[in-house]
């Protein structure tokens, strides 16, 4: 288990290298004092904005460290009700609709503060 972070450290051995980043498949943190392990593939609530009620769903994509500012990242496809969205909800959603954005490590913008709220 490797870690460089108060928050969190990846749990098992790396799955992976491209250039300056190493790939793991879970990482494990805490969540008000109860351990918790994030997996690739997982689902779970997040609240992205602090001053908003909105609570979406985050799916862990890719967990991964640079080894140059040894900084951990998460890849997350986040799903929002349409209502939630700047379009809103409209003719074709359904009943039960939601809406992904998948950032790329090369996106420009990045969801900073995102909280995870539990399993």
């Amino acid at each position: 288990m490797q870690s460089r972070s108060v928050l969190g450290c990846f749990v098992g051995a790396p799955c992976g290298h491209h250039g300056n980043y190493t790939f793991y498949k879970a990482f494990k943190y805490n969540l008000h004092g109860n351990p918790k392990i994030l997996s690739l593939g997982e689902f779970f609530f997040i609240k992205i904005w602090e001053d908003e009620e909105i609570i979406s769903i985050g799916e862990a994509q890719l967990l991964w460290e640079d080894r140059t500012s040894g900084q951990i990242l998460v890849s997350l496809r986040i799903y929002f009700l349409p209502e939630n969205t700047p379009e809103g909800r409209c003719e074709e959603h359904g009943e039960v609709s939601t809406t992904s954005i998948t950032p790329t490590p090369d996106s420009a913008w990045g969801v900073r503060g995102g909280q995870p709220l539990g399993r």
